[in-house]
């Protein structure tokens, strides 16, 4: 009962890159998604040992059907011979099977460590995390190989952003059960944002300042492991959405933006409401002056998760309407981020931008003066931008920056935000 496989019909054609095969517009195609049973702790009984459901965090949900533009692909193909998700066209590698017998074990310490991992899991379910690692760990102390009980461990400390030790736990649940997808998934997922908070605190120390700072310089991460972890996740399972949407970043990351827009591309065909999957890609595309690619993705984001999650996606297609020098369309959207996201330090910046650009003076300073009261600290680089705009205002220069154009971004997974001039 880890969880049941179902299907469901959607068309996202953002990157069906070389040995993937090009796709017909407007095709109906059928991805697997995984849904997660919860476990019934109303009745008081027992769960089996392996009948413990992922955790909330890869809880999917599936809007209705949608008709989605055809979106071309990148003109670089991948490697024709390659696997989705392994390195340089190589062959994923295999998965070894279970690495062992399980050691006998007395029914007495089998039921005392799944009595513990039932109480994990109720509280992981009620969000209770440190109740929930207080039991996983007194499960793993009865019986060290309860390699759901580590698994469900991991779970909770992932739910936390407790990096370091969340995959240490996962760590223990792969060497126990290699063949677990989900236990691969979470492995990929804490290699991954341990990697990135050890470059960042790195980078913050060497530049005297704090992480949330700082924008995160990508060539410095050594990802191998965790795409090594997700890319065996998505050969054991298919449909792990999220599996795809990490993949995705590390290719990103890497630089490989083909393999990248794939990836992110097949966590919305198996989780079209993932808001995060949409932002990434549209960024990706947009970032490559692939425009029309960029707005078909925003746009399509905006219809498919709940408004009140939409501001960023708003915020992509304001990027891109500016990008075009369609300026009031840029307004507008950027408009409909700050409906969302009123303190949003970057779509004020971006507006006020746009305002100056237009000859809106008095709606130009009102954006800029809230950046620079923002108290976010992923501002902080936005500030400078901001000061020196305000000044051109107070000098009557303002005129001269009608045609000024920046280009503001997230440092990927909400680090700081950078502000450069855009090359005309």
């Amino acid at each position: 009962m880890m969880g049941r496989v179902s299907t469901v019909g959607v068309t996202v054609m953002a990157a069906m890159l070389g040995w993937v095969g090009a796709a017909t517009a407007g095709e109906a195609h059928t991805a697997p998604a995984v849904h997660i049973i919860s476990p019934s702790s109303a009745s008081g009984m027992a769960m089996e040992l392996d009948d413990l459901p992922p955790p909330q965090l890869e809880l999917a949900k599936h809007p209705p059907r949608v008709d989605v533009p055809a979106i071309p692909a990148f003109t670089r193909a991948a490697t024709a011979t390659g696997v989705p998700g392994s390195p340089d066209g190589a062959p994923a590698p295999e998965l070894e099977p279970a690495s062992r017998l399980r050691r006998a074990i007395d029914d007495a310490t089998l039921d005392a460590s799944i009595q513990h991992l039932n109480a994990c899991n109720r509280a992981i379910a009620g969000r209770q995390y440190e109740a929930a690692i207080a039991a996983c760990r007194a499960a793993t102390e009865v019986w060290p190989d309860n390699h759901l009980a580590w698994y469900a461990w991991a779970s909770a400390h992932l739910a936390r952003q407790e990096w370091p030790e969340a995959r240490v736990a996962a760590a223990r649940a792969v060497q126990l059960r290699p063949d677990r997808a989900m236990y691969q998934l979470y492995h990929g997922i804490a290699l991954y944002e341990v990697e990135r908070q050890r470059v960042r605190d790195a980078q913050a120390r060497r530049d005297h300042k704090t992480p949330d700072e700082i924008a995160l310089d990508p060539s410095l991460l050594a990802l191998d492991a965790a795409r090594d972890a997700l890319a065996l996740a998505i050969r054991r399972a298919p449909g792990l959405w999220r599996a795809h949407y990490y993949l995705g970043r590390i290719y990103r990351d890497l630089d490989d933006a083909p393999r990248a827009a794939q990836e992110l591309t097949a966590a919305i065909q198996a989780h079209p409401g993932h808001r995060l999957s949409y932002i990434a890609l549209s960024e990706l595309y947009r970032r490559r002056d692939r425009l029309d690619q960029a707005l078909a993705i925003a746009t399509l984001g905006t219809r498919q998760v709940p408004a009140a999650e939409a501001a960023e996606l708003w915020f992509e297609a304001g990027m891109v309407y500016d990008a075009r020098r369609a300026d009031g369309q840029a307004l507008d959207a950027f408009g409909k981020a700050l409906a969302i996201h009123p303190d949003d330090a970057l779509a004020k910046l971006q507006r006020g931008v746009l305002y100056l650009r237009s000859g809106e003076l008095a709606g130009a300073r009102r954006d800029l003066e809230d950046v620079m009261r923002s108290a976010d600290p992923r501002a902080a680089s936005a500030r400078p931008v901001a000061a020196k705009l305000l000044e051109q205002l107070a000098s009557h220069a303002g005129a001269a920056s009608h045609d000024a154009r920046w280009d503001c971004g997230r440092s990927g997974g909400g680090g700081a935000i950078v502000c450069q001039p855009r090359a005309r």
